[in-house]
């Protein structure tokens, strides 16, 4: 909590996230400096290490509180810039920086992406690298691990602001994919975001499906789906593309995750491999010891696992056992002889 009211005070002011590369401000006569370094934020590690804090060990009170800091921080770099506009002859409406942004606005500069202004997917492809921060998406991960309170704006916020074209271009990106799908998918808002990410996604499942990083996407998105309808929903678009997903090794894996093939032979065989499906995962889950995140946020705790004895530790716990008897059994004829 201490750390935690320190690092408040330079986050609010915008220092931290204002902190570029030394080479931004230099003449052109550096040309050999490395220009993809240039205006790069160089102190956001230390904004998802303390986020990484919060979410781990720190309250309520303190992710709250870190959050609304960088909310405030970045209202306060934006009305510096809004500022310096202003004495160039522009005029803009001046942010609050008490409220701060909001998560809208936060979002994309916290992962340095530009939410696109239309669906058109046709340029796009698998060989594209995404450019993002990768010190902000790591933030955004810890983030959505928060509390339900602070993080279901978050989650809501992110999905409606990105279109289709957008996520499944982070679906697609190792890093992007790493640091925010899995977050959404395998992290405890998983069944909020879930639902609603399979209508954005849709239409687009057996584009992911076929591709390396992206069939982990439509894996974890089937899992995640909380009701039975929604997984049929899933199962039907991809049963459509039967010949693109038998294609490769990674369409064959999800055909035999998200029972396609079955689905196609009725429903009632479509539920009964699916069922099968989730009670082997169950049993997975037991043997390796783990529950599954609570919803309200609570973390999942390991189940402790009976130690197997050895043939020595249980001899000697059976001596130690009749040594104690015996004891027992003299003090009591001792106490039978006195009185």
């Amino acid at each position: 909590s201490k750390l935690v009211k320190c690092l408040c005070g330079i986050v609010e002011d915008g220092s931290i996230l204002n902190a570029k590369h030394r080479n931004v401000d230099k003449t052109a006569n550096d040309d050999d400096e490395d220009p993809s370094s240039h205006g790069k934020n160089q102190r956001m590690g230390i904004i998802w290490r303390a986020l990484e804090m919060c979410a781990s060990k720190g309250s309520a009170q303190d992710q709250e509180q870190l959050i609304h800091a960088l909310m405030r921080g970045y209202a306060s770099t934006a009305a510096s810039r809004d500022s310096n506009d202003d004495k160039e002859g522009s005029r803009r409406k001046k942010r609050s920086k008490a409220k701060g942004l909001s998560v809208e606005d936060c979002i994309p500069l916290l992962l340095g992406l530009t939410p696109s202004k239309t669906d058109d997917l046709q340029e796009y492809s698998s060989a594209d690298r995404l450019t993002i921060d990768a010190a902000g998406a790591r933030a955004l991960y810890h983030i959505f691990h928060f509390t339900q309170r602070l993080r279901s704006e978050w989650v809501n916020g992110f999905v409606k602001l990105y279109c289709q074209s957008d996520l499944v271009k982070i679906a697609n990106d190792g890093l992007a994919s790493r640091c925010i799908m899995d977050a959404l998918l395998e992290g405890p808002a998983k069944s909020t975001s879930s639902r609603l990410l399979l209508p954005k996604l849709s239409g687009r499942l057996s584009f992911l499906a076929a591709e390396r990083v992206g069939h982990h996407v439509v894996l974890k998105l089937f899992k995640a789906l909380p009701s039975i309808e929604d997984q049929a929903t899933m199962s039907a678009e991809l049963s459509q593309s039967l010949n693109r997903l038998g294609s490769n090794a990674m369409g064959r894996t999800v055909m035999t995750s998200c029972v396609v093939k079955e689905y196609l032979e009725g429903e009632a065989t479509w539920k009964e491999a699916l069922s099968k499906m989730k009670e082997k995962d169950n049993w997975l889950k037991e043997i390796m010891g783990e529950d599954e995140e609570a919803e309200d946020g609570g973390k999942g705790k390991k189940r402790k696992r009976k130690k197997v004895k050895s043939k020595d530790e249980m001899k000697h716990e059976d001596i130690q056992s009749k040594k104690k008897t015996k004891k027992k059994m003299e003090v009591e004829q001792c106490h039978n002889f006195l009185t």
